[in-house]
This record gives C-alpha cells, sequence and structure tokens, in this order.
C-alpha cells in the first residue's frame, strides 16, 4: 500500500498554501487537497480579464480512488509501478470526466469552469 493514504473526512477542499501577489501582474496560486482529486492547485491571473486555472494531476486522481476502494499498488512519484488490479486502474481513468472535475470546482466555489477541448 503507498505512503500518504489520505485520513482526511471533509466536503471541501482544504487550502494548504497560498502564493501572494506581488502587486505586478503575477498570478495567485492556491495549492489545495480534496479527497477525490488529492492535490491540486488554482491559478488566479491578478490582472483583466480576471480569470482562473484549476489544475489537477490524473496520476493523483487515481492514487485517491485506487486507495478508496482498496485496491493495492505501488506508487512513484507522479505515477504508478504497479497495480493489482490494471484494468480497474484504466476504468478509473476512463471514467473521470468533465462532470467530475466540475463537481471539484464547486466544491471550491468556482461557478464556471471551461475545459480545454482536443482537436
Amino acid at each position: 500500500m503507498p505512503h500518504g493514504a489520505p485520513e482526511e473526512s471533509f466536503d471541501r477542499p482544504v487550502l494548504c498554501v497560498a502564493r501572494e501577489v506581488d502587486g505586478d501582474g503575477e498570478p495567485l496560486y492556491f495549492y489545495a487537497i480534496d479527497r477525490d482529486f488529492g492535490p491540486f492547485f488554482i491559478k488566479f491571473c491578478s490582472c483583466f480579464p480576471y480569470n482562473a486555472k484549476l489544475c489537477i494531476n490524473g496520476h493523483e486522481y487515481l492514487k485517491r480512488q485506487l486507495l478508496q476502494r482498496g485496491i493495492a499498488f505501488e506508487a512513484l512519484d507522479n505515477g504508478l509501478l504497479s497495480c493489482a488490479k490494471p484494468q480497474m486502474a484504466q476504468r478509473i481513468l476512463n471514467e473521470l470526466s468533465a462532470e467530475k472535475i466540475d463537481a471539484l470546482s464547486g466544491r471550491c466555489g468556482m461557478t464556471e469552469v471551461s475545459l480545454p477541448t482536443s482537436s
């Protein structure tokens, strides 16, 4: 079983750290941990049009989902070395959807998220 198993029980992401804006138009970053997605960050632009970008890591999402299902795996820093049920791991990733990402953005208080489209 991997290190860092989530022991939290929370409905909203837990805010960890924020980097301050220095007034020169640099972005503001909020780092947090979510029960389903693990660590993620939100990047806010400090100048017009004041947009925000939600950044998640699919590997961390997969690790959290495998832990929640009790599936054994060996973690790397940014991936998996092995998994007891690789077909289930692939299914979990295939089922990662815009709706699940929207649910995370809703837990963060972001009301509208535009996902990048593939060409």
